[in-house]
C-alpha cells in the first residue's frame, strides 16, 4: 500500500547523503532543530554532537521508514523511545513532532529542486502516520 512512499522517501534519504554526506546531514539536522526549537537545547547540555548526531539521525530516518514498512515494530520502538525520553524531561508529543518536522525541512532543503510535489505528499502521509504513533505512545506513557 505504501510502496511508493517507501521508495520515494528512501531514495530522498540516499540522495541527500550523496549530496551532503551523512555527518553533515546529522549535524545540520540538530542545528536546524535547535534554531527552530531553541527551548529543546536544554535537554542536550552534555551531548557530544559529532558522535551523537549520526546515530540519532539514523534512528529517526529508520523510524520514519519503519512507520510504513513495519508499523507494528515502529509502534513498539517509538513507544520505547518516548518512555526512555521521560528520564530526560521530555513529556510532550510536540518535542517528538519537532524532530519529524525538522527532518522534512532538512531533506527538502538539501534536495532543493529535486524535492517534488509527489515526494512532499508522500512525506506528509508518512510523517503524519509517525506522529499518530507518537500521539498514541505519549498518551500511553505520560497519562
Amino acid at each position: 500500500m505504501f510502496e511508493k512512499h517507501i521508495q520515494l522517501i528512501d531514495a530522498a534519504f540516499k540522495r541527500a547523503e550523496e549530496i551532503k554526506g551523512r555527518q553533515y546531514l546529522a549535524e545540520h539536522f540538530f542545528e536546524l532543530f535547535f534554531h527552530n526549537y531553541p527551548q529543546t537545547k536544554k535537554f542536550f547540555k552534555t551531548t557530544d554532537f559529532h558522535t551523537y548526531a549520526p546515530m540519532k539521525y539514523r534512528m529517526i530516518t529508520e523510524f520514519l521508514l519503519d512507520t510504513v514498512k513495519h508499523p507494528d515494530f515502529a509502534e513498539g520502538e517509538l513507544t520505547d523511545e518516548v518512555r526512555r525520553h521521560q528520564a530526560f524531561g521530555l513529556h510532550h508529543k510536540e518535542h517528538f513532532y519537532a524532530l519529524v518536522d525538522t527532518l522534512e525541512v532538512l531533506i527538502s532543503e538539501v534536495l532543493a529542486d529535486e524535492w517534488t510535489e509527489e515526494l512532499a505528499g508522500c512525506w506528509i502521509d508518512v510523517s503524519q502516520a509517525m506522529k499518530n504513533i507518537i500521539t498514541e505512545a505519549t498518551s500511553y506513557v505520560y497519562e
